[in-house]
């Protein structure tokens, strides 16, 4: 089976769905079928391209078509690539930000409608629109309440064969809408290494181990969250249980790594380690010798972020700093296993946790769930 993949943006480290779909193609190539991507708008580049990337030991064949192009002259490359690679599948990964920096975007079914043509489509939400929280400003949910409009445009233009998203407040918001929905989870995008090395402790360990409990931040801190909570709650475990708990942050993390360092040092006598951007394997090594992840992301929609399936796929459990609020019109999600919100405990609870890969589903699982859906519609 041949499947092209379109997505906003492939500047290797600076897109993350752009990383996802480089990462999934050349799974799908790995478990014996053909794929190629085609990056449809992006910045990062002057003039278009055509190569093929390594990803994990596979060469995938790429075309990137800038930004700064016109639509006409994007849809007409791509048009051309597609017929030569001849798809049996289109799959879009949808990020409404990356055909429009407002994601207002009034040409996009006009954009992807010859992607098409006499081909199975599917779509991949990514993200869906802005302004869902119950306390969104007018602003935002009037700006959101276009975006929606266009997402409902876009499928009854394309009339997807398939509608897939990792995230389950998005799932809910599309079922509402009255569309049939995959619910596909999402890998972690970093590899997993050093696997026989890496130590967990558990809750009833921290009496007689003597080492400092370990906290790793990865990823963009984001701004306005729980961080406060997070450090008495640390405070109060240290007291209670006579044991030290450090915090790593590692990664691009933004300007907020600063803040909290300065509270961090402020509010705590512990440890800090700030290690910024790393290669891969470095990454892993930290994961995999922490014993609990810290998110920013917000709880609602804390299953379409990567950094916490990467946490996830190193066997940590997860603490939740992130905004917290309710959809409007919906039901809050349940919290996936593994992940607790920063609370009174949620230290003990994670290192009581023993399940920790229960609800995770490896990189080739979920490429081969994919594939399935896509061949069973053939």
């Amino acid at each position: 089976m041949k499947v092209l993949f379109i997505c906003g943006c492939l500047e290797f480290g600076r897109d993350g769905v752009g990383d996802y779909t480089r990462i999934l193609s050349s799974e799908i190539i790995n478990q014996g079928h053909q794929s190629a991507i085609i990056a449809f708008n992006d910045p990062h580049l002057l003039e278009s391209e055509e190569t093929y990337d390594t990803i994990n030991g596979v060469d995938v064949q790429v075309m990137r078509l800038p930004s700064l192009y016109s639509l006409n002259q994007r849809i007409m490359l791509a048009k051309q690539f597609t017929n030569n690679f001849n798809p049996d599948w289109v799959s879009i990964q949808f990020v409404i930000f990356s055909f429009h920096p407002k994601g207002i975007s009034f040409t996009l079914s006009k954009a992807l409608l010859p992607f098409a043509f006499n081909r199975k489509l599917h779509i991949m939400f990514h993200e869906l629109w802005v302004g869902m929280p119950v306390d969104s400003s007018l602003k935002h949910r009037v700006w959101g309440s276009i975006q929606k409009q266009l997402i409902k445009s876009l499928i009854s233009n394309l009339r997807p064969d398939l509608i897939s998203t990792q995230c389950k407040l998005y799932y809910q918001q599309l079922q509402k809408l009255g569309y049939s929905v995959h619910y596909l989870p999402l890998f972690s995008n970093i590899p997993k290494t050093l696997k026989d090395n890496y130590v967990i402790s558990t809750f009833n360990d921290l009496p007689n181990d003597g080492r400092t409990i370990s906290l790793v931040v990865f990823g963009t801190i984001h701004p306005s969250v729980r961080f406060l909570a997070l450090i008495e709650e640390v405070n109060r475990f240290v007291e209670k249980n006579k044991v030290k708990v450090s915090l790593t942050i590692i990664g691009r993390c933004g300007m907020e790594v600063d803040v909290w360092e300065k509270m961090w040092r402020e509010q705590t006598e512990m440890p800090i380690n700030i290690k910024g951007e790393q290669p891969l394997n470095v990454i892993s090594q930290v994961l995999g010798s922490a014993d609990i992840g810290i998110s920013t992301s917000a709880l609602p929609m804390i299953d379409k972020s990567g950094t916490v399936a990467a946490m996830i796929e190193h066997d940590l459990p997860v603490i939740c700093v992130g905004q917290v609020w309710s959809a409007r019109g919906l039901k809050t999600p349940n919290i996936p296993s593994g992940i607790f919100d920063v609370s009174e405990g949620c230290i003990e609870k994670c290192l009581s946790y023993i399940n920790l890969n229960a609800d995770n589903k490896t990189l080739s699982g979920i490429a081969q769930d994919l594939i399935i859906k896509m061949k069973s519609s053939l």
